[in-house]
């Protein structure tokens, strides 16, 4: 039965050459000669591309038949049926009653495998819908969507969101498909709001260490220079109370003094200097934590009161 099917299709194909010539170009001609020859060779899928060519080429009706016979045999049930009906449709009157009986058969059979479904969305005219992510027709759709029975996902996207829907398909159904947009999720719904960045907290100037080191620095190297200052002071006294010193050394010694004296009164002045610059960032500082602050003098020092 199944030898007889096929030489009745293959029949059928072949009366369509004069088909193809009478309404398209020599490419179509040859383009559908191909398709025969393919489609002889058990090559379907390629049959079908070469009859799909044919069609666009001629724009011939009839070639919708050649074309669902290869969907078909090629297991394409959705596409297959879409191509028998719109036979039908552009055909109309023109199809011959048996041929319009084989078709109806052919469908029948097919709509074991495939079911029509309504589709019905808010989202806007010409949003493409697509099914198991394959693009199927942009909504709203002209007639009722052809999708293979099974588990199907129903999914559309505008203005950056998505909705999407499986639904569970029996053969025979005709269910209802409902995508609202008011599910949709996206940058709009779906995406975390981004994070805004901490600005970094203001905590004020900071204790002013470098210059209490500085004066701290000064003020030791002041004393050892004072220290020296005095030993050298002292060896010139004793060197001049010493007989048989020479004048010389007198002389070397009162000059070592004079330098450590000189020396120790700069780094002296030097430590002044740098503890006011220390007091003042302090002050500041201090101010700026909200503590009050006082300089204290006494007869042996200087020094900061605070209070808080």
């Amino acid at each position: 039965m199944r030898l007889l099917a096929k030489v009745a299709i293959v029949a059928a194909l072949l009366l369509a050459p004069q088909i193809a010539s009478a309404q398209g170009t020599d490419e179509a001609v040859q383009r559908f000669e191909r398709g025969v020859s393919l489609f002889e060779a058990q090559n379907y899928e390629g049959a079908l591309v070469e009859f799909n060519a044919a069609y666009k080429l001629s724009g011939n009706y009839k070639l919708l038949y050649n074309i669902g016979i290869c969907q078909q045999l090629g297991k394409d049930y959705v596409a297959a049926t879409e191509s028998f009906r719109k036979y039908l449709r552009e055909g109309g009157s023109d199809v011959s009653p048996e041929k319009k009986a084989d078709v109806e058969g052919r469908l029948q059979t097919l709509s074991l495998s495939v079911a029509r479904v309504r589709v019905s969305t808010d989202a806007p005219a010409g949003t493409t819908l697509n099914v198991d992510d394959a693009p199927i027709g942009q909504v709203p759709l002209p007639d009722l969507a052809t999708v293979k029975i099974g588990k199907r996902t129903f999914s559309l996207s505008a203005g950056g969101r998505t909705v999407t829907k499986t639904v569970e398909i029996a053969s025979g159904d005709n269910p209802a498909v409902t995508l609202s947009m008011a599910d949709a999720v996206g940058p709009a719904t779906g995406a975390p709001p981004a994070e805004r960045p901490i600005a970094p907290v203001d905590s004020g100037p900071s204790f002013p260490v470098v210059p209490w080191a500085i004066t701290v620095l000064l003020g030791g190297a002041a004393t050892v220079t004072g220290v020296l200052a005095v030993g050298k002071a002292n060896d010139f006294q004793t060197d001049k109370s010493t007989y048989g010193v020479s004048q010389s050394t007198l002389d070397d010694d009162r000059s070592k003094a004079r330098t450590m004296a000189l020396v120790t009164d700069i780094l002296l002045g030097c430590t002044i200097v740098s503890a006011g610059v220390s007091t003042f960032f302090t002050i500041k500082w201090a101010g700026a934590k909200g503590e009050k602050t006082a300089i204290v003098v006494t007869p042996s020092s200087v020094g900061l009161a605070r209070s808080f």
